[in-house]
């Protein structure tokens, strides 16, 4: 109760969970699962909320102190959008020194089909799905495209040497995985 729209879902060490809410707002639950009423503040800028987009995923980086927070989110304004990979600091209910990871491309003129969520592998990289904005679904075969793909970066934002597309001219190099329709989950 009291969410709009809940997206993503991440829980910190002491047990307390992030939530973020499509329409743009990122919330805090209790350890004991109490929806706490203050957003937490520090949202990126340009977070853009309307159709399918908004604050998408969360995710906290195992084993960092203050919590290393990653979101996903659609980002740009209505003529030209696409998703985007942040990350910050999290410091009481305040994200801090946040930093834009990856922001999707090309822009589109349209509202839909985002993806997105995020996992961390085992060896620390990250996985960030990213749907393929419906009206482009055949850009979800093209490598210069982050339409329909799964890209993998290091927390930091840096493209690992090991991705299979790295290296090789005209293709993104950090695409892990292409050819996906909207893989929201």
């Amino acid at each position: 109760d009291g969410l709009e729209h809940p997206w993503g879902l991440a829980f910190l060490p002491d047990g307390r969970a992030l939530v973020t809410e499509r329409a743009g707002r990122l919330r805090m639950l209790s350890a004991s699962g109490q929806l706490l009423t203050e957003a937490i503040a520090g949202l990126p800028e340009n977070l853009l909320v309307g159709g399918q987009g908004g604050l998408m995923d969360v995710a906290v980086r195992p084993d960092t102190s203050p919590p290393e927070i990653f979101l996903t989110y659609a980002c740009g304004t209505r003529v030209e959008n696409n998703a985007c990979l942040g990350r910050a600091l999290l410091k009481e209910m305040r994200l801090e020194e946040f930093e834009v990871l990856l922001s999707g491309s090309p822009k589109q003129e349209a509202d839909s089909q985002y993806g997105s969520r995020i996992v961390f592998l085992p060896d620390g990289s990250l996985l960030m799905t990213i749907g393929d904005g419906m009206d482009f679904r055949e850009s979800a075969q093209r490598m210069t495209s982050h339409y329909g793909k799964i890209v993998r970066l290091s927390p930091d934002g840096h493209i690992p040497d090991d991705n299979p597309f790295h290296d090789q001219p005209g293709k993104l190099a950090e695409i892990y995985s292409f050819g996906h329709r909207h893989p929201p989950g």
